[in-house]
């Protein structure tokens, strides 16, 4: 009698697990850089419902503008279209209950930690390149890479760092976590969504 076959996103489960455990760290560590240095956490709290519709407004519209910067990179450079078939053999099948949390731990451990945290004091620039530069190190899979030229690690950082730009000016005028975190979410919910999906 033959086995059931497993369902997709059962072979993805360990990396599920581990993105998870490692955007907790993140948070965790973040929140921890910001105790230790005395930073007040109002920041963290829902502002007045007239600035929070601003800042989630303003959220979207650059998720929205990131979103299209992908999708154009995607077809001017190999190196964007290597890394998105790299994405595409680790995402594909995920569950969409999945994806959402992948989406909601990656924003908030992230922005916990580069924006809340590390921004203060190394500032816009020197934090975007240090968020840049973790990407270029992210998973990928190298079975999609066989015989193929490109550079999938510095697309990543270099689209990172231009995102950690527009993340970091977005906590900058907003004053709170709100505004970047909402926009980081909803970017990589939509690219999570298309990665998961086939070709």
């Amino acid at each position: 009698m033959e086995s059931s076959p497993e369902p997709p996103e059962a072979h993805d489960t360990p990396l599920v697990v581990l993105a998870v455990l490692f955007y907790s760290l993140m948070a965790g560590g973040g929140l921890l850089w910001m105790y230790l240095r005395g930073t007040h956490v109002e920041q963290l709290a829902p502002p007045e419902p007239d600035v929070l519709l601003r800042a989630l407004g303003l959220g979207g519209l650059a998720a929205a503008v990131g979103i299209a910067g992908a999708r154009l990179g995607k077809r001017f450079s190999r190196s964007m279209r290597l890394l998105e078939r790299s994405l595409r053999r680790l995402l594909h099948g995920l569950a969409p209950g999945t994806l959402v949390l992948l989406a909601v731990c990656s924003a908030l451990g992230e922005e916990l930690f580069f924006r809340a945290a590390m921004q203060p004091q190394l500032g816009l620039w020197a934090t975007s390149l240090v968020f840049g530069m973790m990407h270029a190190f992210a998973p990928h899979d190298p079975a999609a890479e066989e015989q193929a030229t490109g550079y999938p690690g510095l697309a990543w950082a270099g689209f990172a760092f231009l995102g950690g730009l527009v993340l970091g000016g977005l906590y900058l005028w907003s004053g709170s976590l709100w505004a970047p975190t909402s926009s980081h979410f909803l970017l990589n919910l939509v690219q999570l969504r298309h990665l998961s999906r086939p070709e």
